[in-house]
């Protein structure tokens, strides 16, 4: 017969918080933004882990939740370069079928595109704007 566990356990919203503040480390370390990581583990993951209700948070729990976390992270940045490089090849595709006059020019306000690299919201945005373009059925 298996012992019940007798440890003290953290909190379901204490362990959500926690994941939370790891996964926008990983995130910003999977950025490149080291010192930003830096300064909320030290910071806000040192005070979050201590500052509840009950046992602090072991150091199994927050190796757990960082390893979760990190592979959460890489699969998320990973999932952005690919529809980053999917919608350049569709906006490349499209703007080729216009400048041979084979697809209609669609009237909107011309795109103020901002210099670097686009954000994960403005590639959402542009993913959704595809969807709701009404789509032509090939006639047999």
């Amino acid at each position: 017969m298996a012992k019940p566990d007798v440890s003290p356990r953290l909190s379901d919203t204490t362990t959500g918080k926690l994941s939370r503040l790891v996964r926008r480390i990983c995130l910003l370390r999977e950025l490149g933004d080291d010192d930003g990581a830096a300064a909320l583990e030290e910071n806000d993951l040192a005070a979050l882990a201590q500052s509840h209700d009950g046992p602090p948070a072991s150091r199994e729990l927050l190796e757990a939740i960082f390893a979760a976390e990190s592979e959460r992270a890489a699969e998320t940045a990973l999932l952005a370069e690919l529809i980053v490089a999917r919608l350049t090849r569709v906006s490349s595709g499209r703007e080729a079928l216009v400048a041979a006059g084979h697809a209609p020019v669609p009237e909107a306000e011309p795109e103020v595109r901002p210099s670097g690299p686009p954000a994960i919201a403005d590639l959402l945005d542009a993913m959704l704007a595809q969807d709701r373009r009404p789509r032509r059925r090939a006639h047999s």
